[in-house]
This record gives C-alpha cells, sequence and structure tokens, in this order.
C-alpha cells in the first residue's frame, strides 16, 4: 500500500498581503484615479466614434424588420458599453443597455420600430454633448424615457 501525499500550492498573494509595506490605501486609490483619468481623452475619441457607428448602422436600417441589420447595431451598441463610463458620462452607457434591450426585444419578436430607435440614437448624442444633460435631473428624464421606450416591446410577441 503506498502513501497518499497532498500537495498544496503557496498562495503568493495571500503572501504579499502579509508583507508589511507598500503604499497606503488612499495613496493606491489616487494614483488608480490618475490612471484612469489620463484613459478618459482616448477613450472619449473612441466613443464618439462609437457613436457615430451606431447612428450610422441606425441609419442604413430599413422600413420593415431585417435580423442582420439588428444584429449588427446590437453588435455596435454592445461594444460600446463600458467608454462612457471612462468619460464621466455614466448615462450614455445606461442609454446603450437601454437600446440594446430594446434591439432584443425588437429581434425576438421579429419586429422594428424606426423611431423608437431614432430616439435612443438622438438621447446618446443629447447625453454626451456638454448641453447640461449629461448627468443630473435632465438624464434621469431622458433616461426615464427611454425605458418606457424599449419596455414597450418586452411583452409583447412577433407582428
Amino acid at each position: 500500500m503506498s502513501a497518499v501525499r497532498f500537495f498544496v500550492p503557496e498562495n503568493r498573494l495571500a503572501k504579499l498581503l502579509r508583507v508589511p509595506g507598500g503604499a497606503p490605501v488612499a495613496e493606491a486609490v489616487g494614483a488608480a484615479e490618475a490612471g484612469l483619468g489620463e484613459l478618459e481623452g482616448p477613450a472619449r475619441e473612441e466613443l464618439a466614434a462609437a457613436l457615430a457607428a451606431v447612428e450610422a448602422c441606425a441609419g442604413r436600417r430599413p422600413a420593415q424588420f431585417e435580423a442582420a441589420g439588428v444584429e449588427e447595431l446590437y453588435g455596435l451598441s454592445q461594444g460600446a458599453i463600458g467608454l462612457a463610463s471612462l468619460c464621466q458620462r455614466p448615462a450614455v452607457d445606461e442609454a446603450l443597455r437601454s437600446l440594446c434591450d430594446l434591439l432584443d426585444n425588437l429581434a425576438r419578436n421579429e419586429r422594428w420600430d424606426a423611431e423608437a430607435v431614432t430616439v435612443h440614437v438622438r438621447s446618446l448624442r443629447l447625453l454626451m454633448g456638454d448641453a447640461g444633460v449629461k448627468d443630473g435631473q435632465a438624464a434621469e428624464v431622458v433616461l426615464q424615457g427611454l425605458r418606457r421606450v424599449s419596455s414597450r416591446y418586452a411583452g409583447t410577441s412577433g407582428g
């Protein structure tokens, strides 16, 4: 009969956490925020390009449902989510999620509503702009309206 041997690998992260020294938490958080601040400019440019692609794609959609077109628009919209948070525009991320919800519901029901999509796309530009709608109460009113628009198709079935 042979003896059973257990091997437990060393947890290097746990070991490093027990070692004294390193930067204080406030300093580490400050450094992380500064690093994110450096990403804001490039992220804003990338987001502007992504929103332009969403807008162009939405403008090419036909008057009736087209699965490939909805899928393309969904992919562009979903791919832009997250960039807005780096640009201090969380309302844009929420509007993009609402647009994705709308597109998902439209695709599931094989329907198309150009006006609902257009409202979302125009709202993205409004929320991204410097017209004072990027955050606060005005942005929340816009987002509530978008949620109402996208929820109209949540429980419908084809047609």
